[in-house]
């Protein structure tokens, strides 16, 4: 329905050079009455091409994640005559932040 939206909307456009692509969204099946939402899954080339559709939207619209170096310099709150306690502030935050893309590990 997302995808729907976007063509309606005019915010997606599928290149003639993609005829696979161009054959298959009109031939899409919905997967009535169990799952409405989503295309019934079919074995053809088209069933490739709208999933790489769909994940090329989808990761399309994620939100670019922040350099450390930029996160770390918002979490800085020393004033800028005071240059030590800055990279102090400014050193603690990017261990903090490292530790924090780290995850969590278990066992060894």
């Amino acid at each position: 329905m997302f995808l729907y939206q976007m063509f309606k909307e005019g915010r997606l456009k599928i290149s003639p050079s993609c005829p696979v692509l161009v054959k298959a969204i009109p031939a899409a099946i919905r997967d009535h009455p169990n799952h409405p939402e989503d295309l019934l899954k079919t074995e053809t080339d088209g069933d490739d091409a709208l999933d790489a559709l769909r994940y090329g939207v989808y990761t399309s619209s994620l939100q670019p994640r922040v350099p450390l170096e930029v996160s770390a310099l918002k979490l800085v709150t020393a004033p800028v005559e005071n240059l030590l306690a800055r990279r102090v502030q400014y050193d603690n935050a990017m261990a903090d932040l490292r530790r924090g893309r780290q995850g969590i590990r278990f066992g060894r």
